[in-house]
């Protein structure tokens, strides 16, 4: 029956009426598509018909059922191996290197990860410190000099011995009373006081008098001969994961092929690059590298002389600036940081200070000096999996690694430092556990009682007699730790900038680079990923054609983050004595503070060495710049002396607050603090508490009445028995 449409009419009517004969049509089509296509397909070859096969499948069978053993002579009976018994072969022994150990439950499948490139990680929390100071060096011409001085003052001291020995013979025949027993000659051998003997007094001196009970100063060793230079420097110091470096390396080798082998694969540092910018007011920062200098100026070094060790820290360098210091330095610095944390190769040694030892200013915040050390802890030796690679030999012209494997055990400058003995370097009680003299250790910094320890006990400091060498002991070489202590997680990184300029200001990074561990491994070994060997074809490229060796090391993708702004101190050091608050009885007081201004300077006239030091009141806004008659020391403090005319000693810092003394019970007020401005406007803070030992010695020394009482019978004195055993040592550096 005809379905009713009435109504329906356009697009839908049209759909009703014919949609079915269209979609009919459609599927024909479709239909006699898929029957022309099926026409147009490959048929089987005649070969694989199923007659075929069947005549195959007949022929193969007879022929294996009809098969035979050769005859023998014939052609295939050498390929039949005839059966033996087993008991002829019993004493054939088993070839061990056919069946090698690979450990206890071994993977069944071989590892199947190849070798990649390891993050190389950079150093991290750059710091700069500006320092100042003297530094002595080995000289033949200044000892020649010095020489030919002491020669005519013996000569002169003898012209003068036999003229009073003659003025006291006539006086003696007389009957003057400076001729007889127990009388004092006015002028005479003893005017300088009972301290000096005859052969001692200074005719050019006569207020020089001797200091008793110091042993030894602190500083390099002075024998007498050295070239003294005022030196300016900032030491870069920076912190280097090797833990976490260490853990990029084994999760990139340890389950790849041939595993992880600490030989081979342990983080080994083989120098990096420091670049400084001056920071000028308006102007874009322009960085440069820094090169490796030894400390002396104006070409004086006999194997450097205007040229730098090196462009880069990097072996070569190190070696040469090991060779400079063992002959040309005055001796070994201290130490004052425990070798667990150091490098040879990261780890510049100290300059040859004169006077003070390094201490807080040698080492990074986070990196602890040898005296506030954790305890040594159970070590970290990772199991070797594999045989270590062979060593290349070349460099980059980027970055010139030098030749590797110039840093082998046993070398002079890898000897083991002072921070090897129990409170060596940088503490201020002098050896003395933290704590057993109270907070601040007691002592005088541990200036003369470590030393004099040394000397009591035979040991020269560094194990070289004089020599600079022990100066050199920065540390394990990079290229022999194979095991980690538990307790470190940074390496130290420092250098010394010896070419920037007083009163300036510096930024400063620097740039890390390892030796590659994939270098050396053949291409066709199938260990390397092809990312490892499509970044070890381009360097080969590259350094061909500039006619190089591959370069066998890998650097930080980028440099560090700039340092803060360092300074560069004017010199000399300040030190907190004391504060006192403004007096209530009178109007706009204002409170002071005494602070004790100290320095090093050089005496012209023999190149020997002075420590000047002066105690001032100040008020805030004053500068630390004094011009007056002030008491210095020479001969490592053996003797003191003033000063005939007004002595300039400038620090060039300004006293910008004060902070504490107040009250607490009775007369015992709280410790101050004092805020200090240098010249480059770098901003510091000063310690009441830090600095009482270094103002009690400073105190003892340069105070007249507390001398003199300690000569008429005070053996201990204000400060204890220990007190006489030596000048101060560490906790001077960097003030």
């Amino acid at each position: 029956m005809k379905a009713n449409l009435k109504g329906s009419g356009g697009i839908k009517g049209l759909v009703l009426r014919h949609g079915e004969k269209v979609a009919i049509v459609v599927f024909g089509l479709l239909a006699l598509w898929f029957a022309y296509s099926s026409l147009r397909l490959p048929r089987l070859q005649d070969q694989y018909q199923a007659s075929k096969l069947q005549e195959s499948v007949t022929q193969t069978t007879a022929a294996v059922q009809g098969a035979t053993w050769p005859e023998p002579g014939s052609e295939l009976a050498p390929e039949v191996r005839p059966w033996e018994p087993i008991d002829k072969k019993a004493g054939i022994r088993v070839q061990d290197k056919h069946y090698p150990f690979r450990g206890f439950d071994p993977p069944v499948i071989a590892a199947s990860q190849l070798r990649t490139d390891p993050v190389i990680l950079n150093a991290v929390d750059v710091l700069a410190i500006g320092g100042s100071g003297l530094l002595a060096f080995r000289d033949e011409e200044t000892l020649k000099e010095q020489e030919r001085l002491r020669v005519l003052k013996e000569a002169e001291l003898r012209k003068e011995e036999e003229r009073r020995a003659e003025e006291q013979a006539e006086r003696a025949a007389e009957g003057l009373e400076g001729g007889q027993p127990g009388g004092r000659r006015r002028g005479g051998l003893d005017e300088g006081g009972p301290e000096f003997a005859a052969g001692e007094f200074d005719p050019d001196h006569p207020n020089r008098r001797l200091i008793e009970g110091i042993a030894s100063p602190a500083g390099v060793p002075l024998q007498g001969g050295e070239r003294l230079e005022q030196v300016y420097w900032a030491t870069i110091v920076a912190k280097v994961p090797i833990r976490e470096q260490l853990k990029r390396f084994q999760d990139a080798f340890q389950n790849a092929r041939g595993g992880f082998d600490p030989a081979r694969d342990f983080p080994r540092y083989i120098g990096y690059e420091v670049q400084r910018t001056s920071v000028e007011p308006g102007k874009p920062p322009v960085w440069t590298n820094v090169p490796v200098y030894d400390g002396q100026k104006n070409g004086k070094s006999k194997v450097l002389g205007n040229r730098p060790a090196g462009k880069f820290v990097n072996e070569a360098s190190v070696v040469k600036l090991a060779g400079v210091a063992s002959t040309e330095w005055a001796g070994p610095a201290i130490e004052p940081v425990d070798s667990r944390w150091t490098d040879s190769l990261l780890t510049m040694p100290l300059p040859p200070l004169v006077g003070r030892d390094f201490d807080a200013d040698a080492t990074h915040p986070d990196i602890p000096l040898a005296v506030n050390a954790p305890p040594v802890e159970q070590e970290i030796a990772p199991e070797p999996t594999a045989t270590p690679a062979d060593e290349p030999a070349d460099a980059d012209e980027s970055f010139s690694a030098a030749t590797p494997g110039q840093l082998q055990p046993g070398a002079s400058f890898n000897m083991p430092m002072r921070s090897s003995y129990p409170g060596a370097g940088g503490i201020r009680g002098g050896g003395f556990p933290r704590g057993e003299l109270g907070e601040l250790g007691g002592g005088f910094r541990g200036r003369g009682f470590m030393r004099g320890m040394d000397q009591e006990e035979g040991m020269m400091r560094g194990g070289f007699p004089g020599g600079g060498m022990g100066a050199m002991a920065g540390g394990i070489a990079s290229g022999q730790r194979m095991e980690l202590p538990r307790e470190v997680d940074y390496l130290l990184l420092r250098f010394f900038d010896f070419t920037v300029e007083k009163g300036k200001k510096y930024k400063y990074r620097v740039k890390i680079y390892l030796a590659d561990p994939n270098y050396g491994i053949a291409a066709t070994s199938g260990m390397l990923d092809s990312t490892v060997l499509d970044r070890q074809r381009k360097e080969a490229t590259a350094a061909k054609a500039k006619k190089r060796a591959a370069p066998y090391f890998r650097g930080a993708a980028e440099f560090s983050e700039p340092s803060p702004t360092v300074g560069i101190p004017l010199g000399g050091l300040v030190h907190l004595a004391e504060a006192k608050l403004p007096s209530v009885k009178v109007h706009n007081d204002e409170p002071a503070v005494k602070l004790i201004a100290e320095t090093f300077d050089i005496e012209l006239a023999d190149s020997s060495v002075l420590h000047v030091a002066h105690e001032k009141e100040f008020r805030r806004g004053a500068v630390v710049n004094l011009k007056e008659k002030m008491r210095y020391t020479g001969e490592n403090d053996r003797w003191i002396d003033t000063k005939d005319d007004p002595y300039e000693l400038n620090t060039g810092l300004t006293l910008l607050d004060i902070d504490g003394a107040d009250t607490l019970v009775k007369d015992i007020t709280s410790p101050s603090r004092v805020l200090l401005m240098d010249v480059a406007g770098q901003l510091s803070v000063r310690d009441e508490l830090a600095d009482a030992s270094d103002v009690q010695y400073l105190r003892l020394i340069f105070n007249e009445d507390k001398r003199r009482q300690n000569r008429a019978g005070m053996p201990d004195g204000e400060f204890g028995p220990e007190v006489f055993r030596g000048p101060p040592g560490g906790g001077r550096g960097g003030r």
